[in-house]
């Protein structure tokens, strides 16, 4: 079911990078965590079936997932139509189906933010945040 009937507009709201961060641990082997999240949704009041969401991309290093571990931020807002009138932002379905839609714009500030950097190496999956290693098959 597509739950994203279409896209009003796409605008780059963030792009928080401390690659000192990684720099410091560079002696030693270190985890990197990727993940996408959408930190808010909400509707038009006067028409319901026009939503917006905030859609973050985020690049950490360490043992653990924080803000304190955060590398890179890209943030952008998505204005888009649905014919659903109550989405749940938690909805597995729109997730996948919003950070499809903003993939190739993280992947191009990604490569802005690292390519004169020794990290410019670094790529991510395609479609990485259909990949969780903790779910069960």
């Amino acid at each position: 079911m597509r739950l994203v009937d279409q896209i009003n507009s796409i605008s780059l709201i963030t792009i928080n990078c401390d690659l000192e961060r990684l720099q410091n641990k560079l002696d030693s082997e270190v985890e990197i965590f990727i993940g996408m999240k959408i930190d808010r949704l909400s509707s038009n009041n006067d028409n319901n079936n026009q939503y917006r969401a905030k859609v973050s991309f985020m690049l950490n290093v360490g043992e653990e997932i924080s803000d304190s571990n955060r590398m890179i931020t890209i943030s952008h807002i998505i204005d888009f139509n649905s014919e659903s009138a109550n989405l749940d932002p938690d909805n597995k379905e729109l997730n996948f189906q919003l950070f499809e839609i903003i993939e190739p714009y993280v992947r191009l500030r990604y490569s802005e933010v690292v390519s004169q950097s020794e990290f410019s190496g670094f790529n991510f999956p395609y479609r990485f945040w259909e990949l969780n290693t903790n779910e069960p098959k």
